[in-house]
């Protein structure tokens, strides 16, 4: 059976740190089984206008509703803070309440750090093609940061569906990074997806308590590449090159189409995945690199 802890909550002026005009800054002090943290309230008091017993600002003094008010906000946070993690499981101790409070008892706090986590940790997972595209995606959240918010970093806990939502509209209307690569709508859902990826992650970490993406629909368009019809193609096959790189360019392009090999596949392809097959006619045995499949 769990051992029930002690708690307790209280304010006091930090007399040593008295300022230059006589007035004393008040902290509230958190305490679990004996072992206690001080946190300063931003605030302060003449020691006059104090109540020591009751721990507050008398009522008379200058302000004094003001100030309570703020200390009873602020013991009602601590409270909180106690409560979220004893429903996560947590034996708590005074530090574990005050990181809490102070919103750094995680790593991840603010779009920047998962921005940075990402890049660092999760990046490294994928293949460079897919990465790199995560380069945009961040330029144009930072972009929307300054623009909507006129600020470089927010918080986490600010990040939620309005967030999201601005974001696919920012997205929408905004400059494009290059000028050569206009934002299309299926390419506005790539950079929502990334995004959303980011965030799931922040969610799977608990740096982030609400899926900001949950009422959030992805619309992609579709879209039919254009194909090219066998006189063309032999049109390409048959053409004339001078040049002896342009002319495996050319070979190696045909080979694709024919085998229906993506361009990673034909760049991985070694001699050994050709082999005879039961037929008599050689075969390409090999797994496809995006699906793994063979």
């Amino acid at each position: 059976m769990r051992k029930l802890q002690t708690f307790n909550v209280h304010f006091w002026l930090k007399k040593t740190s008295i300022r230059q005009n006589m007035e004393v800054p008040i902290y509230v002090r958190i305490s679990i089984d004996g072992k206690r943290v001080d946190v300063s309230t931003k605030k302060e008091i003449l020691e006059v206008h104090w109540n020591s017993k009751a721990g507050r600002v008398k009522p008379k003094s200058k302000n004094a509703k003001l100030i309570n008010d703020w200390l009873d906000g602020l013991f009602s946070d601590i409270c909180e803070c106690k409560k979220d993690l004893e429903s996560e499981g947590r034996f708590l101790s005074a530090q574990d309440i005050k990181l809490r409070y102070l919103g750094q008892d995680t790593l991840l706090q603010t779009l920047k750090d998962l921005l940075k986590h990402h890049r660092d940790i999760e990046l490294q997972k994928l293949e460079p093609g897919t990465a790199k595209n995560y380069n945009s995606t961040e330029k144009y959240l930072l972009s929307y940061l300054g623009q909507r918010y006129k600020t470089s970093d927010v918080k986490l806990s600010h990040i939620n569906y309005d967030f999201v939502l601005n974001f696919d509209h920012y997205l929408r209307n905004c400059r494009p990074l290059l000028k050569s690569k206009p934002l299309t709508n299926n390419g506005i859902m790539k950079h929502m997806e990334r995004f959303k990826k980011m965030t799931s992650i922040a969610i799977k970490l608990e740096a982030l308590k609400k899926d900001p993406f949950t009422f959030f629909k992805s619309k992609f368009e579709p879209y039919d590449r254009p194909v090219l019809t066998m006189g063309q193609l032999n049109a390409i096959a048959e053409l004339s090159l001078s040049d002896c790189g342009l002319n495996r360019v050319r070979d190696v392009f045909i080979f694709a189409c024919y085998t229906g090999l993506s361009y990673i596949d034909v760049y991985q392809l070694k001699h050994e995945h050709i082999v005879l097959g039961i037929d008599g006619q050689q075969w390409i045995f090999t797994r496809r690199e995006k699906s793994g499949t063979l």
